[in-house]
């Protein structure tokens, strides 16, 4: 298994069970959502005095820093919110080597389906092990 993969993989387990972690990760949100708003209009302003009216700049809603504070945790509560994910079965396209599947299991699906062009067999293998043994979900990869 690819150490790098390893690592964060680690860590995303690390944002599931430590309430350290996850109280950090509300406040980076809580940070995020005002920073976004006087940031967009900040650079509004300034870049408004160098660029006619009626610019691209008008026409941008939200000015999105970074990573824009969308961390896997917050995403899956607002999916959450419009179909729950408890005893469900999720598909997860795109599921690269598995990076954020911890906070899905975390909500205990039925089932979480995860699907990529590429394989990773060893990360797969042991994903779908450790997921079913920390949060007895099981895991299928395609």
């Amino acid at each position: 298994m690819d150490k790098g993969h390893l690592l964060i993989l680690e860590r995303d387990y690390i944002e599931v069970t430590n309430l350290k972690k996850r109280i950090l990760i509300r406040l980076k949100l809580f940070y995020y959502f005002f920073t976004r708003y006087v940031w967009h209009s900040f650079l509004v302003r300034k870049m408004n005095k160098y660029i006619f009216p009626d610019s691209v700049v008008d026409k941008i809603d939200l000015y999105m820093k970074g990573d824009a504070g969308m961390f896997k945790v917050h995403t899956l509560g607002i999916c959450n919110r419009f179909s729950t994910i408890r005893d469900s079965a999720v598909l997860v396209p795109g599921v690269g080597f598995g990076h954020n599947l911890y906070q899905l299991a975390a909500r205990k699906p039925r089932l979480i389906v995860a699907f990529d062009l590429y394989e990773y067999p060893e990360e797969w293998a042991f994903l779908k092990k450790d997921i079913k043994e920390k949060f007895g979900v099981d895991v299928i990869f395609f």
